[in-house]
Order: structure tokens, then sequence, then C-alpha cells
């Protein structure tokens, strides 16, 4: 109680800095306020929201409605030539493509880091979504195996005390 009380004086912040919410909601794609999780093939970072979650880039497609959640974009596409399409969402490992269930290549070589994708002419159903990575995967494997092997520990060590 002594140490509380001699030290609440400590507890109140000395200064506030009152920002407003266009400071930390630039972009859907910043990560923090300071960008210190950004990618690094982001050479141009966003000043603003994009008008709309898809781009064509190249070509002539029509982009049919897109449904979304945190993990997934889904799309269908009508190209008239090959054309490209960028999702404003920027490129983090793990992101992948299907065009009609088959797996192409993602480019994010643009100054922004966007994820763009070529489509070839004709009717597509298009799907961007994050997935696992080699990497992301081991380590989880890794951080359940610590988790059942410290859980075993404190069984087998409740075990021992009870008897």
């Amino acid at each position: 109680m002594l140490a509380v009380l001699f030290n609440l004086q400590y507890a109140r912040p000395i200064s506030l800095i009152d920002r407003p919410d266009d400071y930390y909601l630039t972009n859907e794609a910043t990560t923090t306020s300071h960008d210190e999780l950004m990618p690094i093939w982001v050479k141009e970072k966003p000043t603003a929201r994009p008008a709309s979650r898809l781009e064509v880039v190249a070509g002539e497609v029509k982009l049919g409605p897109v449904f979304e959640n945190a993990k997934q974009i889904q799309f269908a596409a009508e190209a008239e030539a090959e054309s490209e399409i960028q999702v404003n969402t920027v490129y983090f490992p793990g992101w992948q493509a299907k065009v009609d269930g088959q797996r192409i290549p993602l480019r994010y070589d643009n100054k922004q880091g966007l994820i763009r994708l070529e489509i070839m002419p004709g009717k597509h159903h298009v799907l961007v979504e994050f997935g696992e990575t080699p990497v992301r995967l081991l380590a989880d494997i890794i951080s359940l195996g610590s988790l059942l092997v410290v859980g075993g520990i404190f069984i087998r060590k409740y075990k021992n005390e009870k008897q």
C-alpha cells in the first residue's frame, strides 16, 4: 500500500499529444502510425485510401462484384485482351492468386508494393488469398510443440505433487 501511495504521482501522464484519426488512418495498408512494419518493397508509401479494391492497370477487363474478408478477395473478370489487375493490398509473403482454380504468379514490383496479376482473355473467377508460408508453418509447429511440452511438464508436476 505504501509503495502505491508514494508512487501514485508518477502514474499520471506528463503531457498528451492529441492527434486526429487521420494521423493514424492514412491507408488500409499501413500497419502502424510510423510504418515501422511496412514491407521493404514498398518504396512509395500511400497517402490516401484507394478509391476501390481493384484497378485495371493495363488491357480491357470488366470486373464483377468483389467479395472479401481479411484473408480472401474474390471477383469475376471478363477480359477482352491480356490484362493486368491491381489489388489494392500491399503484398506480404503468403499472398497467392488463383485464376479458375489454377495458381498464377503475383507481381509486387511497383513503387507501392501492391499486388498485381495478369489475366488472359475470357471469363474468369479470381481468388487472391493469404495463406501460410513454409517458414510460418514451421514456426506454428514449433510453437504448438513448445506448448505441448510445457503443458506436459505442468501436468506431470501436478500429478507428482498429488501423490
